[in-house]
């Protein structure tokens, strides 16, 4: 960590004309200090520059944005700025749908229905749930391990919102399915 900046600021000068490697770069620095467990503060500056170089250099409708934008959120998740990452989540799902980029629509969608959950947003976890189970039962199929996830997901959705019968039910689809 203690020679990243000077690795950087030589990455910088040799990618200052090509700033898509310059984002992937900035998105590797940022991904190892997340790793090796670092602040927010020290991660958010990589993070940030490498959303911006990739909306600079693909444009804000490539399925590398909405990988930048999903970082990007999880860093703001993990610091607690739920409504920030909910934000760029939301719009990590809208790209990569648009870029037909299906698992990756899928990935984002199941943490849409966490950041949900986190936020004891009642009124619209079961929806965002709902949509992230049903995607992934589409791309991957009702056997896949993201089934399974959506699974649980939706029943910790409902014990959220008080629905005990309804949660237990889908606990007991879901430990069934696993098996």
């Amino acid at each position: 960590e203690g020679r990243l900046p000077q690795l950087m600021a030589i990455c910088r000068r040799a990618f200052g004309d090509r700033p898509a490697d310059l984002a992937a770069a900035e998105q590797f620095a940022g991904s190892v200090l997340q790793q090796l467990g670092r602040s927010q503060a020290a991660v958010l500056p990589y993070l940030t520059r490498a959303l911006e170089l990739t909306r600079k250099s693909l444009g804000n409708h490539h399925e590398q944005t909405a990988v930048a934008l999903h970082n990007l959120a999880d860093i703001k998740r993990n610091g607690g700025e739920l409504d920030e990452a909910l934000k760029l989540e939301q719009e990590a799902v809208q790209i990569a749908e648009a870029a037909h980029a299906t698992g990756l629509g899928v990935h984002f969608k199941r943490l849409v229905c966490i950041i949900q959950r986190e936020r004891n947003d009642v009124a619209n976890v079961l929806a965002a749930c709902d949509r992230s189970k049903a995607a992934a039962d589409e791309v991957y199929g009702a056997q896949s391990q993201l089934h399974l996830d959506g699974l649980a997901q939706w029943a910790s959705a409902l014990a959220l919102v008080n629905q005990k019968k309804e949660a237990r039910a889908q606990f007991d689809v879901f430990y069934a399915e696993a098996k």
